[in-house]
């Protein structure tokens, strides 16, 4: 009696219990599309990647540099030498003073076998390691490169062309995610005024509904609804429902594209959504204007530059090499003798010289293969530059008549919608007003809400469409469509 009561086992902890609430996240930045393209042409992973081949083709360029400057290598070796001394003309080892060793030098006229170690103990023959003694080399060989028959300018112009291609590509990357930015933003704005609308249609069905519900349950009903006329309303609000959602996965697409598109959780603004005015072109003018515009088309003939200038690479390697051979270095071997014979090698000496060189290769037949190669390559990639224009050409083709399409039907949908709007106004006065037959109203309300739902809805995609069709023929034509 009095002990304390044992603890339940679903009890929160202390510190559960005394926790507080989580802080709210912050609001996400409200952007417009401007801003936006911006971030995304910036931050873009796509963008990232296209510049990241820049650097290769740099470097490719100062590796064509780097061909021009002088080659060569630095030796350095060491070992042990027999000691090989000199005979003078009486071919005998006098006495080992520097008199002596000078004369020898001096009339050397032959040298002591180096196979028998000028042993001082005859039989000892290789085993006469004491007899050994360090040698060495140190050499340095130079080639400084004169002319080289457009190796390194073929190579620099080809690096050059790679790059104004791969540059090119980045600004085409930078407007693949410009598109992106553009159809996830209008997409997102139009979901967001679709669901607008169509909470508004279903505030409107909701109430009428419930109005026939009270008039039906009154003791005295005004109009006398149905059953049916109910059950009418409700399949028309299920509908809405239906749409309502499919809306909201829009939505939440568009908005997640979004915030990947810019690498960033931003929210588009609360600008209202409208058509943007379009500049009225002919197609042949946007043909036109693509080649001289758009990055594809410039990437394609920096690229065959490229390909050409590779080939004339080849060439090139069939070609020889002209420069200026140069060496420098220092032997030498502690025990062996320095004759003084100017007609003799001397074992320890210290060299030098320099001479105009031709270096010309003699796999030609190899070399004229990988040139014939390189041209077929060239050849190929102009074929596909062509193919590749006519790709272009069609996508402006396509583009400039989605665009026409698109704001034809805009024109034709907003008269729709507002017919809608103003018939959908009439039945709901009469719904308010009590006046003629309950079933024919609502049958009539029920087309009237769905025709102004549907006219509402594509009126909205209509202004998409035509905001969208302006980005796509800007990016197939490389100019503005909008002022």
């Amino acid at each position: 009696a009095g002990g304390a009561a044992p603890a339940r086992a679903d009890a929160p902890a202390p510190d559960e219990a005394i926790a507080a609430p989580a802080a709210p996240a912050p609001p996400r930045r409200r952007l417009g599309l401007a801003e936006l393209i911006r971030i995304a042409r910036e931050r873009s992973p796509l963008v990232a990647n296209a510049r990241s081949q820049i650097a290769i083709r740099q470097m490719q360029r100062r590796e064509a540099l780097s061909n021009g400057f002088p080659t060569g290598d630095f030796t350095v070796g060491v070992t042990f030498a027999p000691k090989v001394a000199c005979i003078g003309p009486d071919r005998t080892r006098t006495a080992d003073t520097p008199l002596e060793r000078e004369y020898r030098a001096t009339n050397c006229i032959d040298t002591v076998d180096p196979n028998t170690f000028a042993s001082k103990n005859p039989g000892q023959g290789f085993g006469a390691f004491y007899n050994l003694a360090p040698a060495g080399d140190i050499s340095a060989r130079l080639t400084i490169p004169l002319f080289t028959f457009g190796k390194i300018w073929n190579g620099v112009k080809a690096a050059d062309a790679g790059i104004a291609a791969e540059e090119a590509r980045t600004e085409a990357a930078r407007a693949d995610i410009e598109l992106q930015v553009v159809r996830a933003y209008w997409g997102l704005k139009a979901a967001r005024t679709s669901l607008e609308t169509a909470r508004e249609v279903r505030e409107l069905v909701v109430k009428w509904l419930d109005k026939m519900q009270t008039d039906m349950d009154a003791d005295q009903p005004k109009l006398n609804f149905g059953q049916s006329d109910v059950s009418r309303i409700k399949v028309a609000l299920a509908a809405v429902d239906v749409v309502i959602a499919d809306l909201e996965r829009n939505a939440s697409i568009a908005d997640n594209g979004l915030r990947l598109a810019v690498s960033l959780d931003v929210d588009i603004d609360d600008e209202e959504l409208d058509a943007a005015e379009v500049i009225e072109q002919p197609l042949d003018h946007y043909l036109f204007q693509a080649t001289l515009h758009r990055p594809e088309v410039a990437a394609l003939e920096a690229g065959s530059k490229a390909y050409r200038y590779l080939a004339k690479l080849q060439l090139s390697y069939m070609a020889p090499n002209i420069g200026v051979n140069g060496n420098l270095g220092q032997r030498w071997a502690e025990g062996s003798s320095d004759p003084t014979n100017g007609f003799l090698n001397r074992v320890n000496q210290f060299y030098y010289g320099a001479s105009l060189g031709l270096q010309l290769p003699l796999d030609l037949l190899q070399r004229y293969s990988h040139f014939t190669r390189a041209q077929a390559e060239a050849d190929a990639f102009d074929a596909q530059r062509r193919l590749a224009m006519a790709g272009m050409n069609f996508e402006i083709i396509q583009a400039w008549s989605n665009l026409a399409e698109a704001q034809k039907r805009l024109h034709v949908l907003d008269r729709s919608q507002r017919v809608a709007q103003g018939w959908l106004n009439a039945i709901d006065q009469k719904l308010d007003l009590g006046v003629g037959d309950p079933s024919a109203i609502a049958r009539e309300f029920v087309e009237a809400a769905r025709t102004h739902f549907d006219a509402r809805l594509r009126y909205y995609q209509a202004i998409n469409d035509v905001n969208y069709g302006i980005a796509v023929l800007r990016r197939a034509s490389g100019v503005d469509v909008a002022p």
